[in-house]
């Protein structure tokens, strides 16, 4: 009956140790039962060191009222990442009212917490893409556009961000901006871009001017290559700044190896590069 549960029941001693566990385990954490009951370290060590804290208090708060309590928090699974847990922890006591084990149920609940997490971001970035419309319709300055668009994109992402606009027809640069957080060479960046081959074309390597996730720069195009080599960066994302037929340059954020962009972040930057492209295109009509 236990291993059909959707669940994890256990039981550990008043000094965390695992005394019994089943059900979905493996399915679950990536380790057997056998595993995790003979290396203690794997299941005292396996939650977020970000809510250890919060389960140790709700631990000394559960034994403390000798009632049962539920408590929302991530624990590594074998793979390395971390899944969201669900679970209830019950204190035991003796007849002389001594606490002698805590007996618990996990369920996991990654999938609701991550659509959660998800919408919150989406709600989050929707205020930040109103906000960068109503700063840039209150301009006709093309270098402040391009710096509320990096600005954005890097705080918001948490990572490096350029906005190249160039002369359509001669690929001569215009306006440049770069945004990168604590620690970033920007000179060095700066430079990298001002003696790039900034022809649109080149720098997407390719006549396919759409917006897209690239997992390494260093295998673009060489203008991207080369500024990847400078940085220390190896995933991006690119997006055109167009005006009409006309493309005005590119907004590109990137980050360093090891790291990854998803698929909200691609929608992200695109809508910024679509309001850039607007208040660019307004502010050459102006000009």
């Amino acid at each position: 009956l236990l291993e059909n549960l959707e669940a994890i029941v256990y039981r550990m001693d008043p000094n965390f140790t695992l005394l019994a566990i089943s059900g979905r385990v493996f399915s679950m954490l990536g380790y057997t039962a056998d595993e995790l009951l003979d290396d203690p370290s794997i299941w005292r060590y396996g939650v977020h060191p970000d809510d250890a804290h919060k389960t140790g208090e709700l631990l000394a708060f559960s034994r403390t009222t000798r009632a049962p309590h539920w408590i929302e928090f991530r624990v590594r699974h074998k793979s390395g990442r971390y899944i969201w847990i669900l679970g209830t922890v019950t204190p035991i006591f003796n007849n002389q009212g001594e606490l002698i084990y805590y007996d618990g149920v996990s369920l996991d609940v990654t999938d609701r917490v991550e659509a959660q997490q998800r919408d919150a971001r989406h709600s989050e970035r929707m205020s930040i893409l109103t906000e960068i419309s109503q700063k840039c319709a209150s301009t006709l300055d093309p270098r402040e556009i391009l710096d509320i668009a990096t600005q954005q994109a890097c705080f918001t992402l948490d990572c490096v961000a350029a906005a190249i606009n160039v002369e359509p027809i001669s690929s001569r640069l215009l306006n440049l901006s770069l945004c990168c957080p604590k620690g970033c060479d920007v000179k060095n960046l700066d430079r990298e871009i001002r003696e790039a081959d900034l022809d649109m074309r080149n720098v997407f390597g390719t006549t396919d001017m759409s917006a897209r996730i690239v997992p390494d720069l260093s295998l673009s195009s060489p203008a991207l290559a080369r500024f990847a080599a400078k940085g220390g960066l190896k995933p991006g994302i690119i997006a055109p700044v167009i005006a009409g037929e006309d493309v005005l340059g590119v907004l590109l954020v990137a980050r360093k190896a090891g790291e990854q962009f998803e698929a909200d972040d691609l929608w992200f930057l695109s809508e910024i590069a679509a309001h850039a492209s607007a208040a660019l295109a307004n502010a050459l009509l102006y000009h």
